[in-house]
């Protein structure tokens, strides 16, 4: 799972505009994040894009979906023997971003992964 938002870009009109996240980014998060479920664009209102750098330091992207998010960050699943899991094993430091074209907003998000104990991805993931 991921912690940390350091801050939002949402867009207004034709231009971006950048909100540095002081307090409570999270709640701002859910509240965008329960806008886009309800918009008929956005469906997939949980997939973002997930950025991580391999061990070579190339970045690399890929869309994954967000299990869940919380006070404690954002979850999601992968292999743990896959390539994303061996990128965030060498470089935690990984880059999300969301994006609602339906609602004319995105959301990044910059933190550091972790893989969770089993115990707790068996929680998460039998909800």
């Amino acid at each position: 799972f991921v912690r940390r938002v350091d801050w939002m870009s949402q867009r207004e009109t034709d231009a971006f505009k950048t909100h540095p996240v002081t307090s409570e980014p999270l709640i701002r998060f859910s509240q965008l994040f329960s806008q886009a479920e309800r918009v008929s664009t956005t469906s997939w209102a949980h997939n973002f894009t997930l950025c991580t750098v391999d061990e070579d330091g190339q970045p690399t992207s890929r869309v994954v979906s967000m299990h869940s998010h919380d006070e404690r960050g954002f979850f999601f699943c992968t292999n743990t023997s896959g390539p994303k899991s061996k990128a965030i094993a060498h470089n935690p430091k990984v880059a999300m971003c969301f994006q609602w074209e339906g609602l004319r907003a995105q959301i990044r998000v910059t933190g550091t992964a972790e893989q969770l104990d089993d115990e707790t991805t068996m929680v998460l993931y039998n909800r």
